[in-house]
């Protein structure tokens, strides 16, 4: 059978964009490398949030956005670490003294700043775990709470040792508030770091549990108390606000 011209050149042109099409398909293949992608998700989630204070949630303003990860397989930030304890040294827990500003993790895991209420009056109940003067406190927390909270109030719980007199973890926190029913009120995660007895030069002056300690709206000691006094610690709290 005899072939035109033109049935010539119309097949070699099908061949040829055939040819193409399949250099196209086989050439994209191995940019599609699964193993890269997977390597690189994993190194991304290893990044965030990989602060220990954070189990494994990502600190307060960390990104998770995947779109952090760079072509390298690094993400082009680090969450920053935050550190817990004091944060200033220019202070002190004398009567009149400015108080030192810190962040403690509470019993949701989250950071509570002090400085971060500045402009509202501060209770600081200090409380050792296996103390029964400090249960009898943490029973009234929530409800001293709730009646001054319109006004600026802070009932912090700052719990420095558990039952075995050791630091206090986050299991140890949540069991206290839900022990004594503290839904709005921090409970904060302590140790025997914050004392002037466990070091701290301008640590918490401790002699006895519970201890309070009553801060103005400027964060000035203005009062403390050994022991629990529920009236006492209400007519302080009420002179403050």
């Amino acid at each position: 059978m005899r072939v035109s011209k033109r049935e010539k050149l119309t097949f070699v042109a099908l061949w040829i964009l055939s040819a193409f099409l399949i250099v196209e398909v086989v050439g994209c293949t191995p940019s599609l490398d699964t193993s890269t992608e997977d390597e690189i998700t994993a190194e991304g989630e290893k990044k965030i949030g990989a602060n220990p204070a954070y189990g494994n949630k990502p600190d307060p303003g960390t990104s998770t956005d995947t779109s952090a990860v760079v072509d390298s397989g690094t993400v082009d930030t680090v969450p920053e670490v935050l550190t817990l304890g004091f944060l200033n040294e220019d202070c002190g827990h004398n009567i009149n003294d400015q108080a030192c500003d810190f962040r403690l993790l509470d019993q949701e895991d989250s950071p509570w700043k002090l400085s971060d209420h500045i402009g509202d009056v501060v209770l600081l109940d200090l409380s050792a775990m296996w103390c029964a003067p400090c249960q009898s406190a943490a029973a009234t927390a929530q409800a001293t709470q709730d009646d001054y909270a319109s006004k600026g109030f802070h009932y912090v719980t700052i719990l420095i040792v558990d039952t075995q007199n050791d630091i206090v973890e986050l299991s140890e926190a949540q069991h206290w508030a839900n022990t004594f029913g503290i839904t709005s009120a921090p409970v904060l995660q302590g140790s025997r770091d914050l004392l002037v007895s466990g070091g701290a030069a301008h640590g918490y002056p401790l002699s006895s549990w519970p201890t309070f300690v009553f801060l103005d709206r400027s964060h000035t000691v203005a009062y403390g108390i050994y022991g629990f006094n529920e009236g006492w610690i209400r007519q302080v709290v009420e002179g403050l606000l």
